[in-house]
């Protein structure tokens, strides 16, 4: 109401409307509040006045003439100086008698309406009494009229794009009236006077008469603005549209509802648009469609995303496409229409062309039911790919649903996550004879509990059943003979993938399908299987890939002998039993025909129940390159049969074989002599906690490894290292973690690491190994390349002492964080320790909890050396020193407060209450900021 009464102020003449314009924005705002606060009396004045003049609504009781005759004779008018004569003045001006208590109503009334008339003059910094100058209103005609909802000072553009869907131009020469008295001509879609500023707050609505051939939000910054279409404009007024988008305007909440008398269809320039692809894409609070919105546009051939993500619309018309008989595509149409429940009878019937239903109710999750011959009039479909994706509400499919789409070739995801679907229609593919993908069509539809006999019959040209009943746990059975006529089928790519209620496979299930390559996944995770039938894959003799066929099958007890006998070409069993724990054993010579096999990566991972491994299990994959986790948390697993990679000359990586098998007690001697290609050994034997020993010689052949990491890591059963036992592999660049948490080893072997040059990281490689007593004199001596000592010996805390001269080779060393931290039983540091290692910027925790540990001044370097040792470097010491108690001789800290740096983290350095005058002798020296 209020914004009402400052228009009627200015439509009155009583103020300009170019009055606001220079008024502060905070100010207008308040003295506005207060002006409103008197419009009960403005309007009661203007009750009166009705009734006192005798006057009508249409009647124009304040006409500038009025006005200016009140300013003219404002002293005779005021009732104070001369009521008799004003109200002989006011019955001349009304034409009218005025009783004496008609008068007295007025006057009382008209003193309110004046006090809200000097508010309003205040407001716009105006003398009451000097005459008023206005502008005429605009006269607005009928054109196409949009509303959009702005801020003082705030713009908008008209999205006018440059050319259509057929790249030609389109034509723009038309005048724009913006809604606030004002007009504009554009002749061009980048003429400069489509944008337009804004002085006062609120919907305005803009109206285009004239040509105007195109309007698209899809690169406009000004979509928000746009809340409603009020018209689609007088056909004699306004051209029409050539090419048209709302795409993105999601506060856009209605279209037009034909009550202007001009219809509810989007006027048409000429034949209109080609595409309405995108038109009204995201309108989020678009809550209906009004009918015949299309009618017009007899040519348009894509509804492509017409609608897409419109989460807020609840209907379609019925007869919404009814005369668009050329489209060829209704892809993602109604994608995303979460509040939609259900779709009209008849929707498609004229729409004989189209191609495409890929997608066109996909996320549509409200959707019930589909009309019963929804697609009859559509044979020309190719795609039905996602078209009813995610219909989560969905609970039945009509039968003979597409019985007449017979050029159909795709139904990948048609019924993906329809999850309240509990059966499918006896030959609702029978008449798609040309069908080659069958993709996912019911994944995840987990109320279904049978497969139709005879389903895919008739559809001899399918190649792909990749994950078609995927995630369907309600499963209890496969069809027999359900993929017999099948015969061009060439993947089965996780066809019954987590159908957790799937008991058994049938006899002969692929028996026909001779050209498949890939078995991947098809029964992953298929934890109600307990057994697999003898001669499964007997006649696919073309398969690659059996990866993860089997994995997680929980209940699987045993796999048959010769599963895999025919099956010559396969080059992966990447996890083909992995999780299978049921699995008690492996028969002998499964792999034997498999002799292009590269990798048998977690081919048995996690199969907990199996204890033992066949002998020769590998001998004929001689292309091997891959053991990877293969037997990795065969946590019952007692053994490694001798010579059991013999033939696999050509193996790369051992990686985590044999990780966490915490049974193994040995490794057999000579395990590894034949694999003379090995890169890579990375936690082989990790977590193998039974394991007691090492064989001698078990790398000496192995000279290409490079990486040790890992390798015997949480081995806490080992007690010694063989001597020599790196001394081939030349090659190699890290120890990192190589006996990390070896609890019970007691020695390093001398010269363990002589002939290894290369290495560049020993972090934690005896990490925990509380058992070691003395560190090898010269360990390191050649290891010249070796750059991070990070935490090698950290928790060693059975150590004594440190090897003179440990690190002295070691000058490109740049961190040495935690290397001894909580080794305490150390009671001493060598002179000299980190004297020569000059690239080491990094000691933090370097000897922190060495609770016996007398420390060394001459720890990093000689007297004197103090200026240049550090100079110019960035260097932490944060928390080297720390301790929380001591118990050893008192020693000498480094002066290290007294060296030169570029920059230094010295925080906590000598902090914790075992440090202290009585075990550092210059402890009163140190630094608050070093302590």
């Amino acid at each position: 109401m209020a914004s009402s009464i400052l228009e009627d102020y200015i439509n009155w003449g009583i103020i300009g409307p170019d009055q606001f314009t220079d008024v502060n924005d905070i100010d207008w705002r308040d003295a506005y509040k207060k002006f409103q606060e008197q419009r009960d009396a403005h309007y009661k004045a203007v009750d009166v006045w009705y009734t006192i003049a005798n006057l009508t609504e249409e009647d124009e009781f304040y006409t500038i003439d009025a006005y200016n005759e009140w300013v003219r004779n404002r002293d005779i008018f005021s009732h104070k100086n001369s009521p008799g004569v004003a109200k002989v003045m006011w019955e001349s001006l009304i034409g009218k008698s005025l009783t004496q208590e008609q008068y007295d109503d007025y006057i009382s009334a008209l003193s309110n309406m004046m006090e809200s008339l000097k508010l309003l003059f205040m407001i716009v910094d105006r003398d009451p009494f000097t005459e008023v100058t206005t502008t005429p209103p605009v006269d607005v005609p009928d054109g196409f009229k949009t509303v959009w909802r702005v801020e003082s000072g705030q713009q908008i553009v008209l999205p006018l794009p440059s050319l259509d869907n057929n790249d030609t131009s389109l034509i723009y020469n038309f005048t724009v009236y913006w809604g606030d008295n004002s007009s504009n001509t554009i002749t061009a879609f980048d003429d400069s006077d489509i944008t337009h500023t804004y002085t006062t707050s609120g919907d305005k609505t803009v109206t285009i008469v004239g040509d105007c051939e195109g309007w698209s939000f899809s690169n406009s910054t000004r979509k928000l603005e746009l809340i409603q279409v009020l018209s689609w404009g007088d056909p004699t007024l306004f051209s029409g549209f050539k090419y048209l988008r709302f795409g993105g305007t999601r506060n856009l909440t209605s279209l037009p509802d034909g009550s202007d008398g001009y219809g509810t269809s989007i006027r048409a320039n000429g034949s209109g648009c080609s595409s309405f692809e995108g038109t009204f894409y995201g309108c989020s609070s678009l809550t209906s469609i009004p009918d015949n919105l299309f009618d017009t546009h007899s040519l348009v051939t894509s509804f492509q995303q017409t609608f897409l993500n419109c989460q807020s619309l609840t209907s379609i018309p019925p007869g919404l496409f009814d005369t668009n008989t050329e489209v060829t595509s209704f892809n993602q149409t109604f994608y995303g229409c979460s509040s939609l429940t259900s779709i009209p009878d008849n929707l498609f019937d004229t729409n004989t062309e189209v191609t495409d239903f890929s997608s066109t109710f996909a996320n549509c999750n409200q959707l019930t039911s589909i009309p019963v011959g929804l697609f009859d009039y559509n044979e020309s479909v190719v795609d039905f790919s996602n078209t009813f994706e995610n219909c989560e509400s969905l609970s039945a499919i009509p039968a003979n649903l597409f019985d007449n789409n017979t050029s159909v070739i795709n139904f990948n995801s048609t019924f993906y996550n329809c999850n309240l679907l509990e059966s499918i229609p006896d030959n609702l593919f029978d008449n798609n004879v040309l069908v080659t993908n069958f993709q996912q069509t019911f994944f995840n539809c987990n109320g279904l509990t049978s497969i139709p006999t005879d389903l895919f019959i008739n559809n001899t040209q399918v190649q792909y059943f990749d994950g078609i009943f995927e995630s369907c746990t309600g499963l209890t059975s496969i069809t027999d003979n359900l993929f017999d006529t099948n015969t061009l089928v060439t993947n089965f790519f996780g066809t019954f993938q987590g159908c957790t209620g799937l008991a058994s496979i049938p006899d002969n299930l692929f028996d026909t399908n001779v050209l498949v390559t890939n078995f991947q996944q098809t029964f992953f995770n298929c934890n109600g299987l307990t057994s697999i039938p003898t001669g499964l894959f007997i006649n696919n003799t073309l398969v690659t890939t059996f990866n993860d066929t089997f994995y997680n099958c929980t209940n699987l007890g045993s796999i048959p002998p010769g599963l895999f006998d025919t099956n010559t070409l396969v080059n992966y069993f990447v996890g083909t039993f992995g999780g299978c724990y049921e699995l008690t054993s492996i028969p002998s010579s499964l792999f034997d025909n498999n002799v292009s096999v590269i990798t048998f990566q977690n081919t048995f991972y996690g199969c907990t129940g199996l204890t033992a491994i066949p002998p020769n299990l590998f001998d004929n994959n001689t292309n091997v390159q891959n053991f990877l986790n293969t037997f990795y948390n065969c946590t019952n697993l007692g053994s490694i049969p001798d010579n059991l990679f013999d033939n696999n000359v050509n193996v790369l990586y051992f990686n985590s074989t044999f990780f966490n098998c915490q049974s193994l007690e040995t490794i057999p001697l000579g395990l590894f002599d034949n694999n003379t290609n090995v890169q890579r050994f990375e936690g082989t034997f990790q977590s193998c906690s039974g394991l007691t020993s090492i064989p001698t010689g078990l790398f000496d052949n192995n000279t290409n490894v490079t990486n040790f990491q890992n390798t015997f890591n949480n081995c806490y059963g080992l007690t010694s290292i063989p001597t020599g036992l790196f001394d081939n592999n030349t090659n190699v660049t890290t120890f990192q973690n190589t006996f990390y948490n070896c609890t019970n080893l007691g020695s390093i072997p001398d010269n363990l690491f002589d002939t290894n040059v290369l290495v560049t990281n020993f972090q934690q490689t005896f990490y925990g190994c509380q058992s070691l007593e003395t560190i090898p004199l010269g360990l390191f001596d050649n290891n010249t390349n070796v750059q991070y000592f990070d935490g090698i010996f950290y928790g060693c805390y059975g150590l004594t002492s440190i090897p003179t001269d440990l690190f002295r080779s070691n000058t490109s060393v740049q961190s040495f964080n935690f290397t001894f931290y909580n080794c305490y039983g150390l009671t001493s540091i060598p002179t000299g320790l980190f004297k020569y290692n000059l690239s080491a910027t990094s000691f933090q925790y370097t000897f922190m909890r060495c609770e016996n540990l007398t420390f060394n001044e001459f720890t990093f370097y000689d007297t004197g050396e103090e200026s240049t040792r550090f100079a110019g470097k960035d260097v932490n010491f944060y928390q080297c020193f720390d301790r929380s108690s001591f118990t050893g001789t008192q020693g000498t800290a480094p002066d290290l407060w007294n060296c030169s740096f570029s920059s230094v983290n010295s925080g906590l350095c000598f902090a914790g209450p075992g440090n202290s005058i009585t075990s550092i002798s210059n402890y009163g020296n140190i630094p608050a900021g070093w302590k």
